[in-house]
């Protein structure tokens, strides 16, 4: 659920979502995330973006993103 341009996500949600991603081929790209999370691009980047900065996700320079360990 995105407010005031800030995604708010429902507890455990950020960890079943790097697990899903932990099990794609690394790195992978946002299409490759959506799909993997049976998602729209407009939901998958904030989604994404909000892993990157808990820590689960990094964004490598190419745009491609790890789900870390």
């Amino acid at each position: 659920l995105e407010r005031h341009g800030r995604l708010h996500l429902p507890a455990g949600t950020a960890e079943r979502a790097t697990a899903r991603l932990r099990a794609l081929p690394q790195p992978f790209t946002v299409g490759e995330c959506c799909r993997a999370l049976g998602t729209s691009r407009a939901h998958g980047l904030p989604l994404l973006e909000s892993l990157d900065q808990r820590g689960h996700t990094v964004r490598d320079p190419d745009g491609r993103r790890r789900a870390l360990p």
